[in-house]
């Protein structure tokens, strides 16, 4: 079964499937989706993504993550994400 998804019964339906303690699914993020194999944090998260988590603000849910919690702050599928580019100027 490709991506850790498996077809139920011939009907086309897609579920994620258990690997030992993890389980495949998406969260949204800047309004696409995105794989991610939980249990997950934040900051993991983040580095899959080739971002930096010190370079990145970000809203789970609606709800601002000080960086500080990043490693702590657990994802769940289908959680909304939105990650805004901390860019100097100068």
């Amino acid at each position: 079964h490709a991506g850790g998804r498996r077809r139920e019964g011939g009907r086309g339906a897609w579920r994620p499937v258990k690997v030992g303690e993890m389980e495949s699914g998406t969260v949204i993020a800047n309004g696409k989706e995105h794989d991610a194999e939980f249990p997950c944090t934040l900051e993991s998260f983040l580095i899959t993504q080739d971002l930096l988590p010190r370079s990145v603000v970000v809203e789970l849910n609606g709800e601002a993550v000080a960086p500080s919690e990043f490693a702590d702050r657990n994802l769940s599928p289908g959680d909304r994400l939105e990650i805004v580019r901390i860019v100097a100027g100068g």
